[in-house]
């Protein structure tokens, strides 16, 4: 064998040996991309409960102060992020299907209370329905937001970024031996 034989056996095997680690990288990475999507969905639904309740308040108030315009705007955004959290809620491994069927209610009422509002029925008559369905919206997303606070992760998994960090550069975790310091 000679030195030229020697150096592309060398240069072979360290080809495939980042070969291999680049895959490990690359399962690694994907991972924890994974994560950290399940992770922005988990946190925009836990966003959007605040905002509804908001949204509902609001409703509420601009119908009593008798504000067309409000309530029409109020009503779009009710729309908007009852449909946003119904397409989130489909991602949760838990059971949400009541609350998915009250936000689509929610949704449809909204429909026809602006087309009411638009007609210029009388406001608390025009959205009377539709405010009761998103108070029951309200109290039941809340009722899930806390279920899913308190629920573990999803699939079991309980990383960090360290261990993200240590899986995509190939460290190993290394566990401490407690001894009395005597050797």
């Amino acid at each position: 064998m000679t030195l030229g034989d020697a150096l592309g056996i060398a240069g072979l095997t360290l080809a495939l040996y980042q070969i291999f680690r680049t895959g490990r990288l690359t399962l690694a990475t994907h991972r924890a991309i994974e994560r950290t999507s399940k992770q922005l969905g988990v946190y925009t639904l836990l966003v959007l409960v605040p905002e509804l309740s908001l949204i509902e308040h609001q409703l509420e108030v601009a119908t009593d102060a008798n504000k067309r315009d409000d309530v029409r705007r109020l009503l779009r955004e009710w729309k908007l992020k009852a449909s946003e959290l119904r397409g989130l809620l489909r991602t949760e491994p838990l059971d949400t299907q009541d609350l998915s069927k009250l936000l689509q209610e929610s949704i449809v009422l909204a429909t026809q209370a602006k087309t009411n509002v638009d007609k210029g029925k009388e406001l608390a008559g025009a959205t009377a329905r539709v405010r009761d369905a998103c108070e029951k919206v309200c109290l039941a997303s809340r009722a899930t937001a806390a279920e899913i606070r308190s629920s573990p992760p999803h699939d079991g998994e309980q990383s960090s970024a360290v261990d993200d960090f240590r899986a995509l550069y190939g460290f190993r975790r290394v566990e401490r031996v407690e001894g009395n310091g005597s050797g």
